[in-house]
């Protein structure tokens, strides 16, 4: 199914007998796993595209954002997944399925735009060496997967980041959370599959910037000091919890993966 053929399973199509032939045409593919993965699955993607967001120009801002991140996310497994001999045959599923989430959130936050009368931004480009930072991103696995790591980490605490700002269009900030939700079994699974706990102890680094843990030793929540009221040690508390990243903090850790263009904002 491509994503043409989404967006009109999501905008509705023009009768129910199209409808039912792009269903019938999901369900060819895996409509189980098609509907597991996506987040607006049982019927969330009719309301995304048709929201009326209290304030829609910095609605579609903080969905544009969220928007460079997954474009980022999709393209990167995308060139993985493309290159021979890169992923192992013992991963391929889960990378396989990863990026496939990616792509259905590059168009479910596209229909979510375009639904509250905004623009998707698609103009941005990327360098997923990181300007040189990572030049065997696409020769060696490992550090495939450690950057993989290290995206959809940064993904999981912008999303955080910017959920105050959709407070005010409670559906649309559901929306939000379920792909956020997504992006954190990424997280999990790709830990795994390096070995590790699926989730972050303190501000450990085992990604490829430590800024992605910034603040992730935090034991304070909702104004309360948890090291002073509970008996679990300081290592328990920041695990119980993640903490989000502000849209500058996150740009400081992916601008080196845009590739730079006259039109691309600094």
């Amino acid at each position: 199914m491509n994503p043409n053929e989404l967006l009109d399973l999501c905008a509705g199509s023009p009768n129910d007998l199209d409808r039912r032939a792009v269903l019938l045409k999901a369900g060819k593919a895996g409509l189980g796993m098609l509907f597991v993965a996506l987040p607006f699955a049982a019927g969330g993607c009719a309301g995304i595209g048709k929201l009326v967001a209290n304030d829609p120009k910095r609605a579609a801002d903080v969905l544009n954002f969220a928007l460079l991140l997954e474009r980022r996310e999709a393209e990167f497994y995308k060139i993985g997944l493309q290159t021979a001999g890169l992923v192992p045959a013992s991963d391929r599923l889960v990378i396989e399925q990863i990026g496939r989430n990616e792509e259905r959130h590059v168009v479910f936050l596209t229909t979510g735009i375009t639904g509250i009368g905004g623009t998707p931004d698609t103009s941005t480009q990327f360098d997923h060496t990181g300007s040189g930072k990572v030049p065997d991103v696409f020769r060696n696995y490992k550090t495939f997967v450690k950057l993989a790591q290290t995206n959809e980490e940064t993904g999981v605490r912008a999303y955080k980041g910017q959920a105050p700002f959709l407070m005010d269009s409670p559906t649309l900030l559901t929306a939000a959370l379920r792909i956020h939700s997504s992006e954190a079994r990424h997280v999990a699974e790709l830990r795994r599959l390096r070995g590790l706990k699926g989730w972050i102890t303190g501000s450990e680094v085992t990604g490829l910037d430590w800024r992605t843990y910034a603040g992730e030793g935090n034991t304070t929540h909702g104004g309360v000091n948890l090291s002073a009221v509970s008996k679990a040690p300081n290592r328990a508390l920041t695990e119980a919890f993640d903490e989000p990243l502000t849209r500058a903090q996150v740009m400081a850790i992916v601008s080196p993966f845009i590739r730079r263009t006259a039109s691309t904002p600094s």
